[in-house]
């Protein structure tokens, strides 16, 4: 019988642990829980900020010539001299306004005038001191033999249907421009007390 000859035992080789994979590895949640929670307080610290700030004070765009409007605005016709305007101011405001001057290129000098008794019997215009209080939701009457703006100095005749632009000044420093329309009438000649003593009538 052949003896068969034994086969050489092949050595073992040793195990390498495998070194774990990096995709496989699992990524901490406390951190990604922590970082999700300070963005979240974050932006709800925005969100109230904003709803409990005060808003930025806005400069009121009111004025008192916002507040004012003009009806039945005319002045008396002359040819020459001074002459009155006379309309209803109303102020449609909150607030008190103060009409405090006037002015218009139809004449030299424009005043604002209230009539009072004179020394005689008759009644006298005189400048009106600190000029006119309008209140809140009142009217102030610009009428003949009354309270009136009074034209000095007309640079030109003043026929009827003309227009003559005056600029109403209050004491807030804003201004309104109105039109009064020229108009024929007869009376409200008082005299007019100027810086000069007795200065004559509407009239002259």
């Amino acid at each position: 019988m052949t003896s068969i000859p034994s086969i050489p035992s092949i050595p073992s080789i040793p195990s390498t642990p495998l070194a774990p994979s990096r995709s496989a590895a699992p990524r901490p949640r406390g951190r990604r829980a922590s970082l999700a929670a300070l963005l979240a307080a974050g932006l709800v610290a925005t969100l109230a900020a904003c709803s409990t700030a005060p808003a930025e004070p806005t400069a009121s765009s009111s004025t008192a010539a916002d507040a004012v409007q003009i009806v039945d605005a005319w002045v008396k016709a002359v040819d020459d001299g001074m002459t009155g305007g006379f309309a209803l101011i109303e102020n449609t405001g909150s607030t008190d306004v103060v009409l405090v001057a006037a002015t218009s290129e139809a004449a030299g000098m424009v005043e604002l005038h209230e009539t009072v008794m004179g020394d005689g019997s008759g009644m006298v215009m005189q400048e009106k001191d600190g000029g006119f209080v309008i209140a809140a939701g009142e009217t102030l009457e610009l009428a003949p033999g009354g309270n009136h703006i009074m034209l000095l100095g007309v640079v030109q005749a003043l026929q009827p249907g003309d227009e003559v632009v005056v600029s109403l000044d209050f004491s807030d420093g804003s201004s309104l421009e109105h039109a009064f329309t020229v108009k024929e009438f007869a009376g409200a000649d008082e005299e007019y007390v100027g810086e000069g003593g007795m200065h004559g009538s509407e009239d002259e």
